[in-house]
């Protein structure tokens, strides 16, 4: 319900429909391999929709979803910074190109991206 609640307030008449809501969700992290264990070969090491499946409806009322995915690699920080790599994928779009990778620095200690890290 906290889904189709905020997209029934991102549309409604008093904000005009002018109102970006940003969610966070967890996917089902058993879908997810970064390609190390050979048992894994039908899993992926991008969060696609499909892996929402406990709750798939949650996936079709957004208009876009983010994915952020790392490998154990990259979740291993950088000595110097603190900082590991990772992976934004749009997995979805109802309005622009879909399917995009995009890689980014990300600083867990200050919980965000490092500014001008993408390429």
């Amino acid at each position: 319900s906290v889904y189709t609640d905020m997209k029934r307030l991102s549309l409604s008449r008093s904000l005009k429909g002018n109102c970006r809501v940003w969610t966070a969700s967890q996917a089902n992290r058993s879908a997810y391999s970064d390609g190390a264990d050979k048992k894994d070969k039908d899993k992926s090491p991008l969060i696609y929709l499909h892996h929402f499946e406990s709750c798939i409806r949650k996936g079709f009322i957004a208009d876009q979803v983010i994915t952020l995915n790392q490998t154990e690699t990259e979740r291993v920080p950088n000595a110097k910074t603190g900082n590991s790599t990772g992976i934004l994928f749009s997995a979805k779009n109802r309005h622009g190109p879909a399917f995009m990778q995009l890689p980014i620095t990300i600083n867990w200690s200050k919980c965000g991206f490092v500014e001008g890290s993408f390429t």
